[in-house]
C-alpha cells in the first residue's frame, strides 16, 4: 500500500506546480542505511520540489537509527526520513507533519503460516518462540518492554538484511519490523515470507530535521509542499494519516 501511494505522490510531485518552488536553497545531508527505498525517493521529490537538495553521505551498511539520531543531534546530518515523533527527540529535532502511518508487523516463512497465524506478541514470548527484532528504534511499548527485559527468546538484529538472513537460516522463527521494511526485501525473499495478521502497533511517520543546522522557517517551507501533496484526493485514501 505504501509503495502504491509513493508512486502516485511522485507523479504529482513531477507534474504539479508549487508556489514555494525555489524558496529553499538548502542541501540536506542524509545518511543511508542500505539502498535507496521508497520513503527516500518520496522525500527527495518533496524536498527538491521545495527548491532544496539531498546529499547522501556515508552510504554504508550498519548506520542504525540510534547512531543516526546522534548524528542529527550533533548536526553531522541534517535530515532523517521516516521516523517516529518522540518527546526526547523533539529536544534536538524539528518534525514535519506526518506523511504516512506505520504499522508494526511480524513476518514468518510461508510454511509456518498455520503455526503462527493466530499468535500475538505475548504468545510468541510465552511459548518460547525465537523472535527476531531490531536492536534500535521505536516499535511500540509492548516490544520495547520485551527488549528492555532482555527476553531470552528475543534475538536483536542490527538491520533488515541481518534479520532476513537469520530468519531464512532458521536462527529465529519470526521477524518483527515496520510494514515498510518489505519495500527493501529482495524479490526472491518476498516470495518466501508472509505477514502474520496482528498489527502490533501503529504510529505516524515524519521527516526529522536537526535543530543545529536547519532553521524552522525552512521546515515550514518544505511542509507546505508536503501538505499540498498529501491533500490531493487521489492519494488521500492510501497515504494521508488521520
Amino acid at each position: 500500500m505504501f509503495i502504491r501511494s509513493v508512486k502516485l505522490l511522485l507523479i504529482l510531485a513531477i507534474f504539479a506546480p508549487y508556489p514555494c518552488v525555489m524558496a529553499c536553497d538548502t542541501v540536506f545531508r542524509v545518511v543511508r542505511e542500505n539502498r535507496e527505498d521508497d520513503q527516500e525517493i518520496f522525500a527527495r521529490s518533496v524536498i527538491e520540489k521545495a527548491g532544496c537538495k539531498i546529499e547522501i553521505i556515508k552510504p554504508v551498511k550498519g548506520v542504525v537509527i540510534d547512531r543516526r539520531l546522534v548524528m542529527i543531534r550533533e548536526g553531522i546530518i541534517d535530515l532523517l526520513v521516516g521516523v517516529n515523533k518522540r518527546p526526547e527527540r523533539e529536544e534536538y529535532g524539528y518534525f514535519s507533519r506526518p506523511f504516512r502511518k506505520e504499522f508494526v508487523r511480524i513476518w514468518a516463512k510461508k510454511e509456518d503460516w498455520d503455526k503462527y497465524k493466530d499468535f500475538d506478541l505475548a504468545t510468541f514470548s510465552e511459548k518460547g518462540i525465537k523472535l527476531l527484532g531490531p536492536s534500535a528504534g521505536w516499535y511500540g511499548p509492548e516490544f520495547e518492554a520485551i527488549r528492555k527485559a532482555s527476553d531470552k527468546n528475543l534475538i536483536q538484529t542490527t538491520n533488515i538484511p541481518h534479520g532476513l538472513e537469520l530468519l531464512l537460516r532458521s536462527r529465529g522463527d519470526v521477524l518483527l519490523g515496520a510494514d515498510n521494511f518489505e519495500s527493501r526485501f529482495p524479490d526472491e525473499v518476498k516470495e518466501r515470507l508472509v505477514l502474520l495478521p496482528p498489527v502490533l502497533y501503529e504510529d505516524t511517520i515524519h521527516f526529522m530535521y536537526s535543530k543545529k543546522t536547519v532553521p524552522i522557517e525552512t521546515v515550514k517551507i518544505i511542509d507546505k509542499v508536503l501538505v499540498e501533496l498529501l491533500s490531493e484526493p487521489v492519494t488521500s485514501p492510501v497515504s494521508k494519516p488521520d
